[in-house]
């Protein structure tokens, strides 16, 4: 038995034995352990189990929580990300469209970042953009749902070890992105020297695939502006600004060649922008900050915040 599956056993076996005492009725913890579950078993890849068991957890919570609480938003999007999976797109974008509406009113005003995840989701889902490849917007959602819980952390990292041994050295660009996915997880944990290991191992791969015959030269980019834009993050929270502005400049250029042209460039100048302060250079700073604004006001919808 693998770490996710003990993981998964625990759970449910948790979840049976509160459903059968007195705490029963103890919704929000019952909601907690059914979405960590629906969780589990959408990395497992049994969409229908995860889907069964998300929706059990949304029912909870709706019977104890307000309707704008911040849990909810985040049990739609997981909900969403389920159907995409499923390829389910109408009933995706039902959920992150919910997600979206109590998202604006619980995070938008605390936590601008986290909001952008669920509304840029919302954009892909409108403009028929998502698919099952790791790109940017998928680094984004994996930092918003991956859990907090050590235990399930690890589980994650054994699981993508796990994959990375039974993949074909051929699949390049699945390897990139459990590559990605890794370094992510252990940046979560603060272990950035791990996660630096895997971002970096993914850059060798790269460059040694970068004129593969197999791929269009913007499938494996794509993956790399994910990987680049986690670099940057890492070095940001060690404040070394230099380097984050750095790996934010190979963000935009990989970006920059997409087509269509990336949708989260004004993202990236964000990014920019605010290495730049840290940096005290202000005009870069005021520079890429407008940018930021100028590019959003182009590329997304007018209703958007």
């Amino acid at each position: 038995m693998n770490d996710l599956a003990r993981a998964l056993y625990h759970l449910e076996t948790a979840l049976r034995t509160l459903l059968r005492s007195q705490a029963g009725d103890n919704h929000v913890d019952i909601a907690a352990i059914q979405y960590n579950i629906g969780m589990i078993q959408l990395t497992l890849g049994n969409h229908i189990k995860a889907l069964k068991i998300t929706q059990k957890a949304l029912q909870n919570q709706l019977k104890i929580l307000p309707e704008s609480y911040e849990k909810l938003a985040h049990t739609y999007f997981l909900l969403s990300h389920i159907c995409q999976k499923q390829q389910n797109k109408s009933t995706a974008l039902e959920y992150i469209e919910k997600a979206v509406e109590i998202a604006r009113i619980s995070i938008l005003l605390h936590n601008k970042c986290k909001f952008e995840v669920f509304q840029c989701q919302l954009d892909l889902l409108k403009n028929d953009q998502f698919h099952d490849g790791a790109t940017f917007q998928e680094v984004r959602t994996n930092f918003l749902y991956s859990p907090d819980n050590p235990d399930l952390q690890n589980c994650l990292l054994s699981n993508y070890c796990e994959e990375l041994t039974q993949i074909s050295p051929d699949d390049i660009e699945r390897r990139l992105q459990l590559l990605n996915n890794m370094g992510l997880v252990y940046s979560k944990q603060e272990n950035y020297s791990m996660a630096m290991k895997c971002f970096n191992e993914a850059i060798e791969l790269y460059i040694q695939h970068q004129t593969s015959n197999r791929y269009f030269p913007q499938q494996l980019e794509s993956s790399m502006i994910g990987v680049y834009y986690s670099m940057s993050r890492v070095y940001y929270r060690q404040e070394n600004w230099t380097m984050s502005m750095n790996h934010l400049e190979k963000v935009l250029e990989l970006a920059l060649k997409q087509t269509p042209e990336s949708s989260l460039l004004a993202e990236i100048y964000h990014c920019m922008g605010l290495s730049y302060k840290h940096k005290l250079d202000i005009s870069m700073a005021i520079y890429y900050l407008e940018l930021t604004i100028s590019t959003a006001k182009e590329e997304l919808p007018d209703d958007h915040p």
